[in-house]
């Protein structure tokens, strides 16, 4: 659905909880129920995050991690924090 729909809608309990594009369901769902039907992703609280000293656009109580966002590197030096 994600790739052939021009709108897509998402429903919990008969009710749709979001309704739009498919990428912008994918990159900015409104809850968490949103961003776990759309594709593979972690949920990290904001207190947690709060360690790393990052700062954020938006407050928020959590925030949604997709794996194919994380890139991995061997020196400290080039580990960067972007939040969108």
């Amino acid at each position: 659905a994600l790739a052939l729909a021009d709108t897509l809608g998402v429903m919990l309990a008969g009710r749709i909880v979001q309704l739009g594009p498919p990428a912008e369901l994918y990159d900015r769902p409104l809850n968490r129920y949103v961003a776990r039907m759309t594709g593979l992703v972690n949920i990290i609280s904001a207190d947690k995050l709060a360690l790393l000293n990052v700062a954020f656009p938006e407050p928020a109580s959590c925030y949604a991690l997709r794996p194919e966002h994380v890139l991995r590197s061997e020196n400290p030096a080039d580990m960067v924090a972007v939040v969108q």
